[in-house]
């Protein structure tokens, strides 16, 4: 998927919602992307393991209302490629978690991951 596609998906499904056009942006592929919901004993996943195509969109942006330029890290996929799992079989208790969400890279994503912030930021070092 181009990121032209990607932001037509983006303003067709979102049309209310003003989103910041990217000065530049990435497409990365990573090997899972999970965000946990212990409130509600559920997970999101996106899993090459489980055939799906988890992506991060990587954006340089500037903000409408302060004018400052930010990167975001923005999860990428349709309701076809996640699913959500039951937090059955987590030894503690979803209550005293801390952490909520995690982005798992190979060494090769991880590597594309870092070329993508530093394309974001090449003009600020």
């Amino acid at each position: 998927m181009t990121n032209d596609q990607l932001l037509r998906i983006e303003k067709k499904l979102y049309p209310e919602i003003k989103v910041e056009q990217p000065i530049k942006r990435s497409i990365v592929n990573v090997s899972a992307v999970r965000v946990y919901l212990p409130e509600f004993l559920k997970a999101v996943n996106m899993t090459i393991e489980r055939g799906e195509c988890p992506k991060l969109l990587v954006k340089r942006t500037r903000r409408i209302k302060t004018k400052a330029d930010e990167v975001e890290i923005v999860f990428v996929g349709t309701e076809k490629e996640r699913h959500v799992e039951d937090l059955g079989y987590f030894l503690k208790p979803p209550s005293s978690w801390r952490t909520w969400g995690e982005i798992v890279l190979t060494p090769k994503y991880a590597a594309r991951f870092i070329e993508a912030l530093q394309d974001c930021i090449a003009d600020y070092s």
